[in-house]
């Protein structure tokens, strides 16, 4: 999941599945043998999902989790915050959902 935009077809990074359907843009927690909980492969695929600007035909993104567990934490306090220190832009304290994108 390395390039900016996510085809309609989806695309899979360390636990985080996005796809991209016309005007809503579907994040998929995928590590429901661990309640999702989140560990630096799974910010780092949050980050991506969220890291560059929407097209202009994109209205919602919603967030969801496979399993009956929507989050169940971190797995490691101080892998998250390596994994944060190394973030972009994008990644607030609140994580890189938190972005604030401005339309032209």
């Amino acid at each position: 999941m390395s390039e900016a935009r996510f085809p309609t077809g989806g695309v899979e990074s360390g636990g985080v599945h996005v796809v991209v359907d016309a005007s809503l843009r579907t994040v998929t927690l995928a590590r429901p043998a661990k309640r999702n909980a989140l560990n630096a492969a799974m910010l780092n695929g949050l980050r991506e999902a969220f890291g560059s600007q929407p097209s202009d035909e994109e209205r919602v993104a919603v967030i969801r989790a496979e399993g009956p567990v929507f989050c169940a934490g971190s797995t490691s306090p101080s892998e998250l915050e390596a994994a944060r220190s190394r973030s972009n832009r994008c990644c607030t304290p609140s994580g890189p959902t938190r972005c604030r994108w401005s339309r032209p």
